[in-house]
């Protein structure tokens, strides 16, 4: 509605997110703000102060701060409780592990066998499926990485997912005797736990074929001795080196062989070999998604062979079987048979040929898995078909994900949705309405993303379900090949609007300060025993902050990063008196009202004259006067904001310069009395 002549009140009760831009736009100005900083948004009523953020200390091992995070929910201890754990790794590449509870202790995960990692850790993923944590790092094998509590050898070290292709056997003569026939043989590994039970297992090994002497009894079949720690082998005969059979059952590695007195006319009254491939395991996957009951990899890192049976390849996706499928643990194995009736083939490929980068996995959404690569989404879709379990749906071929901003969250309705960045457009989403655009309001923002900044440490992400809002921090910068994430792009999923052409619109601030130079990030509970204070048994973001020196967990009860300063304030559009160019109205004010909640800090408001040209003397008052103690929310008069001559005006509202803040401030709304006049006014050409 225009401004006529005369005292007018304009009330300022709404911001529903900032677009970076002064000027009023074809949406409701007094809902949208210029700039929102450090704050959080409301549906009631203006922003509040964000919250701020506590560090975690870790005691025990010696590590070298915080880099990539995974957060793990179980018993990982042995004996210990169910709870909440913290995986990640350091800065000189080691992987390290604690409960997540105060001072807890934290202690290294080995790897066994050797395998060595990235030395900086800034490329790992983690994965928690049945009961395991998955770690995908690039390594100098071409294989997969699990930490597993369960693990009979190494309940908390790092291994190998499954167990490799074992090599030939060693075989000799052994008695005296007649025994002869020309025969082969090959090993396979198994893993057993004190109760019997098959944990894990290998395919069938490389073949040794052999004709005894003809003076000995039996031949002697050893097993080679695996750095991968199998329990148990057994020995699988053949007489044409095709079709194999189990001739010893399980025997213990320790027994070290097997005498095989069987003519080979008799090998095929044994058991028969499972078809080659069943039991082919991970390789060296980049990206893990918990498939609801499966688990899937995308990507590849390579690495030496590893005997996995798969290898890594680009733009291929891997799904493991559906747990229960065997009488093994089957999110260990990926199966590739091609011989037979029903070949199963556990892969499915997108957009290879295409040049893209892959970049990661999203979901599930309704059973969906998305796939990701530089220019690229892709739609996985169950199909109910054991032997072909999904079909690939391309969504867009002009549309990516930048490495590891990829989350999942919910929309306005509550919806779930996967959320990401593309390097060129900014934020996505993917949900019940399909592909949406999220980033008009933060144009000015996504100009500064430094692209160029290396692999992994570009952008990252998580969706924090207390506040409904998608937090992205990405790297800003225009040096080449350089940059850390330095700043936080916050959407409040519950205030988005889809608006047309310009996508969705409203919900977003920006975050700046410790907690934004974070390089990696996770949503996790401090405990679920309720140790200290309530706020530690609800989910909170936590990021490994200060470039990875700290560990910082949200707090609504802390109004610093850990004793580091930040500024909150929220800038409104520019007041929109509806006048002609060369006929506007002249505005004259020099007081308002806030009404906030009552707290024990300070305000600062200012007015902002002609888009800058004269900011009004900011003017500071308490939160908290003496008078009616009692109430909760306070109406404070702010005097000395004279503006005189403005044909436009902003109000700023922001942390104190001095004192610095002392609480979270939360305002519900502004009364601005304003005098209108109206004359002429031009500017003077030179």
């Amino acid at each position: 509605m225009p401004f006529k002549s005369g005292t007018q009140v304009w009330t300022w009760d709404r911001c529903y997110g900032r677009d970076g831009n002064p000027t009023p736009t074809e949406l409701n100005e007094r809902v949208m703000a210029q700039f929102a900083l450090n704050v959080e948004l409301q549906l009631d009523g203006l922003p509040r102060r964000r919250a701020g953020s506590v560090a975690t200390p870790f005691g025990g091992v010696s590590f070298t701060n915080f880099v990539k995070l995974g957060r793990f929910f179980g018993r990982y201890e042995l004996g210990g409780p169910i709870d909440e754990y913290l995986f990640w790794t350091d800065q000189a590449g080691r992987q390290v592990w604690a409960r997540f509870q105060g001072l807890a202790s934290a202690s290294l995960a080995v790897p066994n066998p050797a395998d060595v990692f990235l030395t900086s850790g800034i490329d790992t993923a983690y994965c928690q499926f049945n009961g395991k944590m998955y770690k995908a790092a690039s390594s100098n094998v071409d294989r997969l990485h699990v930490m597993d509590p369960n693990d009979p050898d190494s309940p908390t070290g790092i291994r190998r997912v499954g167990i490799g292709r074992p090599v030939a056997p060693g075989v000799t003569n052994s008695g005296s005797g007649a025994y002869t026939g020309l025969r082969y043989y090959r090993i396979q590994y198994k893993v057993k736990n004190a109760l019997g039970i098959t944990r894990r297992q290998s395919v069938l090994g490389d073949p040794i074929g052999i004709t005894p002497s003809g003076t000995g009894t039996a031949l002697s079949v050893a097993p080679a001795s695996s750095a991968e720690n199998p329990t148990h082998f057994v020995v699988w005969g053949s007489s044409d080196n095709a079709l194999y059979y189990n001739l010893s059952g399980d025997i213990l590695m320790t027994t070290g062989f097997f005498l095989d007195s069987n003519a080979v006319t008799t090998y095929a009254n044994f058991p028969p070999a499972p078809e080659e491939g069943a039991y082919n395991t991970w390789p060296s996957v980049k990206f893990l998604l918990s498939g609801i009951d499966r688990l899937i990899g995308f990507g590849a890192f390579f690495g030496a062979d590893a005997k996995a049976g798969n290898v890594s390849t680009p733009g291929r996706v891997w799904f493991s079987p559906v747990l229960g499928t065997s009488n093994t643990e089957d999110d260990e194995r990926v199966p590739v048979q091609l011989a037979g009736s029903n070949p199963i083939q556990n892969w499915i490929d997108v957009g290879r040929g295409t040049g893209q980068v892959d970049t990661g996995l999203g979901g599930p959404i309704d059973g969906n898995v998305l796939v990701f690569q530089s220019r690229g989404v892709y739609l996985l879709v169950p199909t109910g078909n054991v032997y072909a379990p999904f079909k690939r749906v391309t969504i867009s071929t002009d549309v990516g994900a930048i490495e590891c901003s990829i989350f999942t969250g919910q929309d306005e309705l509550g919806r779930p949705c996967v959320y990401w960045l593309d390097e060129t457009a900014g934020a996505f989403r993917y949900g019940a309405r399909g592909l949406e655009w999220l980033s008009y309001d933060i144009r000015d923002e996504w100009r500064s993303f430094n692209r160029t900044a290396p692999e992994f440490q570009r952008a990252h992400g998580v969706f924090h379900n207390e506040t409904q809002t998608a937090f992205f921090w990405i790297s800003q910068g225009t040096t080449p090949g350089v940059g850390t994430p330095n700043r936080i792009l916050s959407f409040n999923a519950r205030l988005g609007k889809d608006t047309g052409p310009t996508g969705i619109r409203f919900g977003w601030s920006i975050g700046t300060g410790a907690g934004a130079t974070a390089l990696g990030s996770v949503i996790a509970r401090r405990s679920i025993s309720g140790i200290g204070a309530a706020t530690d048994s609800m989910f909170q973001p936590i990021v490994s902050g200060a470039t990875g020196a700290k560990l910082l967990v949200r707090d609504p009860l802390q109004i610093t990063d850990d004793g580091t300063a930040f500024v909150a304030s929220v800038r409104s559009k520019v007041i929109d008196f509806s006048g002609a160019s060369f006929q506007v109205r002249q505005l004259i004010t020099d007081w308002l009202y806030v009404q906030a909640v009552r707290a024990s800090t300070s305000l600062q408001v200012s007015l902002i004259r002609n888009y800058g040209d004269q900011v009004a003397a900011a003017a500071v008052r308490p939160l908290n006067p003496p008078l009616q103690a009692a109430e909760t929310r306070v109406l404070i008069r702010y005097e000395g904001l004279l503006v005189q001559d403005a044909y436009a005006l902003q109000l700023d509202i922001a942390d104190p310069i001095a004192p610095l803040a002392a609480a979270r401030w939360d305002v519900d709304y502004v009364v601005l009395p304003i005098e209108i006049r109206t004359q002429e006014r031009w500017n003077v050409s030179a």
